[in-house]
């Protein structure tokens, strides 16, 4: 009896570019933290520097504490919508929509929208608009609520 071969097939068109590209064909995360989610990072990253900012601009600036909240939040969730801007040019790891999101409904709105329109981030996007316009409404109902006079 004749020994069978295994017949070789030529590769897929899907795995032709992959092996000339592997930085597709890899699934591992783009980022050196490999182990740590995107959404983990990025907030807990967000989170530090705006409750930073939010101390100084309190004890240094003697700022009200809700003008200070929305000053500090603002000021990251627009340099993150520069971040993730950037990022969009390249194969970098993006920052979740998500916390977008969240850094405008806790008190960035300002950033997100003075971002959204000098970076030219996030534009086309109906879900960005809906938040920003919910945050907006909802922070200034509370700062009507907040500095109100009785």
């Amino acid at each position: 009896m004749m020994s069978q071969r295994r017949r070789s097939y030529p590769p897929r068109r899907s795995q032709q570019m992959n092996r000339r590209n592997p930085s597709r064909s890899d699934h591992r995360p783009l980022s050196r933290y490999n182990g740590r989610s995107p959404y983990a990072r990025f907030g807990a990253i967000a989170a530090a520097f705006s409750l930073l900012l939010v101390l100084i601009l309190v004890v240094v600036a003697h700022l009200n504490w809700y003008m200070a909240w929305v000053i500090g939040w603002s000021i990251v969730t627009f340099f993150f919508y520069g971040f993730d801007k950037r990022r969009s040019k390249g194969l970098d790891e993006r920052v979740p929509e998500d916390i977008l999101h969240v850094l405008s409904l806790i008190g960035g709105f300002p950033g997100g929208w003075v971002g959204r329109a000098y970076f030219r981030h996030k534009t086309l996007h109906t879900s960005f608009l809906i938040t920003l316009i919910i945050s907006t409404v909802l922070h200034l109902g509370i700062a009507f609520w907040l500095f109100r006079t009785v």
